[in-house]
């Protein structure tokens, strides 16, 4: 099996990817989501300066002067974006790759210590990479992501497998954009352990009318195929699969556990994403900037060490969703500056609640080291 790669900068691959014409007139950072625009000529420098271009103040892991972004003309005339780079101790990758001197593609993933950033030209500024959709660099994780594009692409089927909480959702989500097109159409039937069950009338409610009005590209899910009767998994699925024939319409189905007896169809490929424990503290850590980026997007803090240690020393056994869900409890804490009580509030959770949740997972109360504003 496999599926067309296209080649990024540096020659290194990404299955879905397809870069746009034209020149890089953007960067965006992938913890926040803010863009820098570029200017259409000359120089400029990303650091941990104030006096920088591009300023990454908060993040301590970029040197002072990290690297150098520049305009050349290529044999035809056109403009290029290069990166070059002036760290001597961390250096710069791009793509995974670590690199002196590149030239910059429609969608090169530029990182620089703990920042990740973007760069997209005019064509693809309301698209978003992979790695906007999926953060992690594990080997395991990176693999099965790979096989599910690959198996979307050729077969345009895919069974996701594993425990609850490991992002298939979030998965399915970049398969859906990168692979269909934001723009194409995109439904989802729940068949979760709280919904009340489906019958196969559920695949053509309302949210099927942009399937059924468009001629193909769309993406089907059905989430948690595993928790419907065994006689309606069966239904469920081989409607799904006649209905994506019909319309030219790629389909997934995940399931965290073992589905019934030939419910699913035969040649459909199946891709196990690892769990959190499975995938290692470089992936818990990746994971713990994105989501407290996200959640204090208006409010530069750093996690202090001893909350950090024991986020990644717990076992996490409901997986990316459980993180999730406590670092935004974390960051309602440095929010307040370890008020719990007001922390609670912003939560609208009990203050007993919140300490209880957070006792659990031996997260500390107060850290030894005040938090950074």
């Amino acid at each position: 099996m496999s599926t067309p790669r296209t080649p990024l900068a540096g020659g290194h691959e990404r299955p879905g990817w397809s870069p746009s014409a034209g020149p890089i007139i953007g960067l965006r950072f992938v913890q926040t989501g803010s863009v820098h625009r570029i200017p259409p000529s000359g120089t400029f420098d990303l650091g941990n300066e104030l006096d920088r271009y591009i300023a990454i103040v908060h993040d301590v892991s970029v040197s002072r002067r990290h690297c150098r972004f520049e305009w050349r003309q290529n044999e035809g005339g056109e403009p290029e974006l290069w990166i070059i780079n002036t760290s001597k101790t961390n250096g710069t990758f791009v793509n995974d790759l670590k690199i002196e001197s590149l030239r910059l593609d429609d969608g090169a993933v530029i990182r620089v210590g703990r920042t990740c950033l973007v760069a997209f030209s005019e064509a693809s500024k309301s698209r978003r990479v992979r790695d906007e959709w999926l953060v992690g660099t594990s080997p395991r994780f990176r693999s099965a992501i790979d096989r599910a594009f690959a198996a979307l692409n050729e077969w345009k089927r895919l069974l996701l497998d594993g425990e609850r909480g490991t992002g298939r959702r979030a998965v399915v989500r970049a398969l859906h954009e990168i692979v269909c097109g934001p723009a194409a159409p995109f439904s989802e039937t729940l068949c979760i352990h709280d919904d009340p069950p489906r019958g196969p009338t559920d695949l053509t409610w309302k949210k099927l009318a942009t399937l059924r009005a468009e001629a193909g590209g769309g993406l089907l899910y059905l989430h948690e195929l595993d928790a419907q009767p065994h006689d309606l998994q069966t239904r469920l699925a081989r409607q799904a699969a006649r209905l994506a024939a019909a319309r030219e319409l790629r389909f997934v189905i995940s399931a965290s556990g073992p589905c019934a007896s030939g419910a699913l169809p035969d040649d459909i490929v199946t891709v196990t994403l690892p769990t959190l424990r499975e995938r290692g503290p470089a992936d818990l850590s990746a994971l713990i900037d994105h989501f407290l980026g996200r959640c204090l997007r208006d409010k530069r803090v750093a996690m202090p060490s001893d909350v950090a240690r024991a986020l990644v020393a717990y076992a996490w056994p409901g997986n990316v969703a459980e993180l999730a869900k406590t670092v935004e409890r974390v960051a309602a804490l440095l929010r307040r500056d370890w008020n719990l009580h007001a922390a609670a509030r912003d939560l609208d959770i009990a203050p007993g609640t919140l300490d209880q949740w957070l006792r659990r997972r031996g997260i500390p109360m107060r850290s030894n080291e005040e938090p950074q504003t």
